[in-house]
């Protein structure tokens, strides 16, 4: 009974958040986004079967490996507890060709940095393979080393050296949206506004659309409550890219500017952004509530 409650936990783990961690970068080939399309429409078979594709035509496409350990991770979440060691290994192998094939890219590195991270031993996971990622990252370029850093420091719970790490990140590379995403978002769990801020303005002086400097900048808005009609204004360009991190998505930036509308009083605009936000994401379930909570 204690292997299965470890086994739940950790596949829960792996594989909670794996469409919230994919890359900003290149767009994707269309067989490898059709797979990634499915996914957010919730239907894991149908990604399967395309991912399964997409791997057979391109086989050495790493962004179509990650993204069947991706859709292979989600059926682990959705299976009873007998089937989740198979579709956790398939998870695992699929992570492991990605990096095989594409052994510079980093995120198909830090995906399977995570599951060694957080899959026990009898799911192949392990705290000396996700070592092992973290020293490959540092060749891949040394913003990355410390990505690589900070995510073995936040598997220890130390979120101020993993700060300090991300840091380091941006310091050899303040275009790098992964390390910028990590530094902020660790401030505002922290309760630290202002220096969450001095991020984001540093990156929109050096690009005024960059798209996490843009989104962060309205999510930061909504936890401190501070320069409110600017998060909008953020938000509502950010929405206007063409290019923007799955971690920061479409619909959720419409939910957070809905947030914000309300908060100063624009209800009947903060209701259609809700729409729109439950329009794009059936799943998005917080902004269900709050649109819910807007029409009663």
């Amino acid at each position: 009974m204690r292997r299965l409650r470890a086994l739940a936990f950790a596949v829960s783990l792996v594989f909670a958040a794996p469409l919230l961690a994919q890359p900003f970068g290149p767009p994707l080939a269309p067989e490898v986004a059709q797979v990634r399309d499915l996914l957010r429409a919730g239907q894991v078979d149908d990604a399967i079967a395309q991912a399964e594709k997409a791997t057979a035509a391109r086989a050495e496409d790493g962004k179509a490996w990650l993204w069947l350990g991706n859709a292979y991770g989600r059926k682990a979440l959705e299976v009873g507890m007998l089937s989740k060691p198979k579709w956790a290994g398939k998870c695992r192998d699929a992570y492991e060709k990605a990096v095989a094939v594409s052994p510079s890219d980093p995120d198909a590195r830090l995906s399977l940095m995570q599951y060694y991270l957080q899959a026990p031993g009898f799911l192949g996971g392990g705290r000396d393979k996700a070592e092992a990622q973290a020293a490959a990252m540092q060749s891949i370029g040394p913003a990355w080393g410390h990505i690589g850093r900070a995510a073995l420091l936040l598997s220890d719970d130390k979120n101020d050296e993993a700060v300090a790490a991300y840091q380091d990140a941006l310091a050899a590379d303040p275009t790098n949206h992964r390390a910028a995403l990590g530094v902020i978002s660790l401030h505002i769990g922290a309760k630290r506004f202002a220096e969450a801020r001095q991020v984001t303005d540093a990156a929109l002086a050096r690009d005024p659309r960059d798209p996490v400097g843009l989104y962060m900048r309205g999510r930061i808005a909504i936890d401190d409550g501070q320069d409110i009609d600017q998060g909008i204004e953020s938000l509502a360009t950010y929405i206007t890219l063409e290019n923007r991190p799955e971690e920061l998505g479409l619909a959720a930036a419409w939910w957070r500017k809905g947030l914000l509308l309300e908060k100063v009083g624009r209800k009947e605009d903060a209701v259609q952004a809700l729409r729109k936000a439950v329009e794009l994401d059936q799943r998005l379930e917080p902004a269900k509530k709050d649109l819910e909570r807007l029409e009663s």
